[in-house]
């Protein structure tokens, strides 16, 4: 079980990206797939994918290559397809699949006006910031349904590795290993300590409040407007979605709406 949980996404697609010389490729996506997709099922699939299609494709553009492994992601997860319902053959499949189609995905990269293109990589942040409310949503929904405070901490370590994933340090490998196995040690003692600390209320109000300050923090260095869209980012989950459930968490329609979202802030000047 420790190993099927430590050969994830922050670790499998910064050796993957560092087999051409850029590590830091696989940390950006794997990064961008925490936090959209998480560390479920899927997410290598969606992160092997992108990273081995930007090294072919020569890195022209991550966000349209990252929306269309997401979308396939999505649509075998939910089952949409009968014919690809077994995920263990599936997910390989496609990603073979998706490389032998390299060769085209030049052509119509090359096909697609600079212009274009540079918008794309600039509405990547409003790709971030999808991302950002996706988590907080997700973590609402895990309090609410009262999960176990091992799934609460696995969620938070996910959101920090993500986080410094983006921002290409390498510390995120680290950081996943180390304090995966520090949740594994607890986990193996029951969480027997007399620390308040370890109380579920408290820990889930501590774990709360960490989320909004790294949400806020984060933003301010890896996105527009970064203090504000923190705090905006924050008050959504609570205006907006407060009566979804997690399994209608439009997480794939919210990443189309951020890139077109951000494709027209670019043409509007709001973004450079």
């Amino acid at each position: 079980m420790y190993r099927e949980r430590t050969i994830n996404i922050f670790i499998l697609l910064p050796l993957i990206a560092a087999l051409s010389g850029n590590p830091s490729l696989g940390l950006i996506v794997s990064g961008l797939t925490g936090l959209i997709w998480g560390t479920g099922s899927g997410s290598l699939f969606i992160g092997v994918t992108t990273t081995l299609l930007l090294i072919f494709t020569g890195n022209i553009n991550m966000e349209l290559i990252f929306l269309y492994a997401l979308t396939l992601a999505y649509l075998i997860e939910s089952c949409s397809i009968p014919v690809w319902q077994k995920r263990s053959t599936v997910y390989p499949s496609l990603i073979f699949f998706s490389l032998l189609l390299t060769p085209y995905w030049r052509q119509i990269l090359g096909y697609i006006p600079v212009s274009l293109l540079n918008e794309l990589n600039v509405a990547g942040g409003f790709l971030v910031i999808a991302g950002l409310l996706i988590f907080l949503l997700r973590f609402h929904f895990l309090l609410k349904s009262g999960s176990s405070r091992e799934k609460i901490l696995e969620s938070l370590l996910a959101f920090i590795c993500s986080l410094t994933g983006l921002m290409g340090s390498f510390l995120t490998i680290l950081l996943w290993l180390g304090t995966r196995y520090l949740i594994n040690v607890l986990v193996k003692y029951e969480w027997k300590f007399k620390s308040f600390l370890f109380q579920r209320e408290i820990l889930y109000l501590a774990m709360t409040i960490i989320i909004y300050l790294v949400t806020i923090y984060a933003a301010n260095i890896l996105l527009p407007y970064g203090f504000s869209t923190g705090l905006l980012l924050i008050s959504i989950p609570f205006l907006f979605f407060r009566r979804v459930k997690v399994k209608e968490l439009p997480a794939l329609e919210l990443a189309y709406f951020s890139m077109i979202l951000g494709i027209l802030a670019s043409r509007a000047g709001i973004l450079l």
